[in-house]
């Protein structure tokens, strides 16, 4: 039962790391955002463009009731257009691609009241190797066990086994025999 759910986390984990490198492709060709309410008046932003995942919040928000009519709302654009760097001071130090910030900001159409902001910005490269790792390991480990079968190792610790086939002189695991299966 546990060997299943282990794989059963191992093909997730790979099925996330091949969904993270989708998305990190996509953001250099389309430039995707959802925005949506938050408690209050507050409203939120989630984009991916140019390699990179941002999140941000906009606390009391001037315009929350003319933008946010439906809920939420998803928005597809061409990456070359304005992307969340407008959006980012450019003060706000980033580490490896990593940001967190929280700034004030002024909208260039309204009354020149300055907005709270939080942003969080990641880049794709980060959850595609963090979901890479678990798949990666359990496939090297299947490749160096196949080979050690093939090539007459112990199995626990890699003893040559060829003149004592029947138990590892080394570390003393006793190994069942392999039967030939007829063709």
């Amino acid at each position: 039962m546990t060997r299943r759910l282990f794989t059963l986390a191992l093909v997730f984990s790979l099925l996330l790391c091949i969904a993270a490198a989708g998305l990190w492709a996509r953001s250099y060709f389309v430039r995707d955002s959802l925005r949506f309410r938050g408690t209050g008046r507050d409203r939120n932003l989630l984009s991916s463009a140019h390699g990179e995942m941002l999140a941000m919040t906009f606390f009391d928000d001037p315009f929350f009731e003319d933008t946010y009519a439906g809920g939420v709302r998803w928005e597809k654009d061409n990456v070359d257009d304005i992307f969340g760097d407008w959006l980012l001071p450019t003060a706000v130090p980033r580490h490896a691609g990593f940001v967190y910030a929280h700034f004030q900001t002024i909208y260039l159409a309204g009354n020149g009241k300055p907005v709270n902001c939080r942003a969080v910005a990641m880049p794709y490269w980060f959850p595609a190797t963090l979901f890479a790792i678990a798949p990666l390991i359990e496939l090297r480990k299947r490749i160096r066990s196949r080979r050690t079968n093939q090539i007459g190792l112990c199995p626990k610790c890699g003893y040559d086994l060829r003149a004592t086939p029947d138990r590892c002189p080394e570390c003393g695991t006793a190994l069942i025999p392999r039967v030939a299966k007829p063709c």
